[in-house]
């Protein structure tokens, strides 16, 4: 802690109960013995500061329960000194009891005042998010990756200005070259506040922008390296995404999506080099039990608010796309923008234009609780049907490399949940594109009646072809006319901007019925149309 941070944590101790904060400090302690070398001592001296100082703030409170040097109440020589003024104040001995509760009138003063600063600051960001939301809304070209990376680079820019304004603090040498430089460091370190509230903003219109260019390097290095090796990098990968996202101390929102962008292609890796997961084999397919839903065109919404009913309607209605699905939940969280518009009435819009309104939500390793929450949504609101997007909780081979069977049982789990509220619902599974590749366990899915969307991204890395994708499938047991891919048009991926009609092609070399795409708030016009030409042709859906 910084001498600002003790005084004001040591003010607030007053009137706390030091028994439940030291308990809380305890369990800091513990949890610093649970992470990584880095992190358990940045969380170890955090604990070990706290103990510190409620052990003090103890002891001083019981030197001020007593009395004087003069028989006189110490307390209530404490209690006047908060009627003097600031000269008064510092006029006051500072030695011996006196010296104690002169002390601590000063700190909580000081307190006082970083209070008051730090809600005044609050009260600026507050203010520059709302301004910046006010211009993204006016301005149509916000939900760009540009518009993203554009925040990214000015953010860099601030930090940078923060060390270049310390080093002029470090180098000064007079009274008055200190005070500019403090105050510039001051303004800078404000900028870079700024800078973050809008950030925080904008990243809310869509998955952080990364450079394709760079990921695409680091798969290409991984082709080159030992099978060992691989491993080894995957699990340094996984150590460092559970430090990104857990405990106390964590990483930002682009730092953890950097992580997890190089995990997933040394998890495409290292799938390649992974025995299968213990499934008993698939000797026939299964009876097709698919829905017609699935072999129409649709598309994936993630911030609906993006992409509002009317729009919505003229897009889909001009190019023949038959449904939506709209995010519902991440885990048993929902999505506050899809539960915004279903209350405005977002369904019946689209209903009454003809088109089919369902949900999406993404598993998480709660697999009952996750399918209530689903159930309760899609009773709710009566949607059409359901697409679970189930990734690495669901995976046998663990994001570490190690074999995880209570992953692999997560999606029986979730199906016998699911299917106990909503037997006959239209249901559809979304994953990792190459059922080859990644070994959840495909064969519950089939047997339960859902359909197969594989998340064909090819913008994302080239094994995710959607011919590619089909062909696994049907390898793995899926009957063709039960695998639909979806692709990825949000505005590029991390290997390269892929444009629908490149996407179309493949999918007529696949031979499947029935496509979408993620994300309709983030497709361009040229995709639109490329989409709505491949649909007048025919043969990729049915009409």
């Amino acid at each position: 802690m910084t001498g600002a941070e003790r005084s004001r944590y040591a003010h607030k101790l007053v009137d706390a109960d030091l028994a439940a904060e030291a308990a809380r400090a305890r369990a800091l302690a513990a949890e610093a013995g649970k992470e990584g070398d880095g992190k358990a001592g940045r969380l170890a001296a955090i604990a070990r500061d706290r103990l510190a100082l409620i052990a003090r703030e103890g002891q001083e409170r019981a030197t001020l329960a007593g009395a004087l040097d003069d028989g006189s109440s110490a307390a209530e020589f404490a209690a006047s000194l908060r009627a003097l003024a600031p000269a008064q104040l510092r006029a006051q001995p500072t030695d011996g009891v006196r010296g104690l509760a002169v002390r601590r009138e000063r700190d909580r003063r000081a307190a006082l005042v970083q209070d008051q600063q730090a809600a005044r600051e609050a009260a600026r960001l507050k203010e520059v998010k709302a301004s910046y939301a006010a211009y993204l809304a006016q301005n149509p070209d916000f939900a760009r990756p540009e518009e993203k990376l554009l925040e990214a680079v000015r953010l860099d820019a601030a930090k940078a200005a923060v060390g270049t304004a310390n080093a002029r603090l470090a180098s000064a040498h007079t009274p008055q070259e200190r005070a500019q430089a403090r105050a510039d460091v001051k303004l800078a370190e404000e900028a870079v506040r700024t800078e973050y509230a809008r950030q925080a903003v904008v990243a809310t219109q869509g998955p952080p922008v990364l450079d394709r260019r760079e990921l695409n390097a680091y798969a290409l290095v991984l082709q080159g390296v030992a099978p060992a090796m691989v491993r080894v990098e995957r699990t340094r990968l996984a150590a460092e995404l559970k430090a990104a996202t857990t405990g106390a101390i964590r990483g930002t929102q682009t730092e953890v999506a950097w992580t997890r962008a190089r995990l997933a292609i040394a998890d495409a890796a290292v799938g390649r080099l992974a025995p299968p997961a213990p499934v008993a084999p698939v000797l026939a397919p299964p009876k097709s039990t698919g829905a017609a839903v699935w072999k129409e065109p649709g598309v994936f919404a993630w911030n609906v608010q993006n992409f509002p009913a009317q729009v919505a309607i003229a897009k889909m209605k001009a190019q023949g796309i038959k449904w939506i699905a709209l995010q519902i939940t991440d885990g048993t969280t929902i999505n506050p923008n899809t539960e915004k518009a279903l209350s405005e009435g977002y369904i019946a819009q689209l209903r009454a234009a003809g088109i089919q309104v369902g949900f999406w939500g993404v598993n998480r390793n709660n697999p009952e609780e996750e399918a209530k929450v689903v159930a309760e949504q899609v009773k709710k609101y009566g949607a059409d049907f359901y697409i679970a997007d189930a990734e690495a909780e669901y995976k046998y081979t663990s994001p570490s490399g190690a074999w995880d069977p209570e992953a692999l049982g997560r999606s029986k789990r979730f199906i016998a949940a699911f299917r106990q509220e909503l037997p006959d619902l239209p249901s559809a599974l979304s994953s990792y594109g190459r059922t080859d590749l990644a070994d959840l366990d495909w064969k519950a899915w089939q047997d339960a009646g859902f359909d197969w969307l594989p998340q064909s991204y090819l913008n994302e890395f080239p094994i995710y072809d959607p011919a590619l994708c089909v062909e696994a499938a049907v390898k793995n047991g899926w009957p063709r006319d039960r695998v639909h891919p979806t692709l990825g048009l949000w505005g590029g991926g991390q290997d390269r901007l892929v444009a629908a009609d490149e996407y179309v092609a493949s999918l007529r070399k696949a031979g499947s019925t029935g496509f979408s795409s993620y994300l309709a708030e983030q497709m361009s016009d040229a995709d639109w149309a490329g989409l709505g030409k491949a649909i007048a042709e025919g043969g990729l859906a049915s009409p």
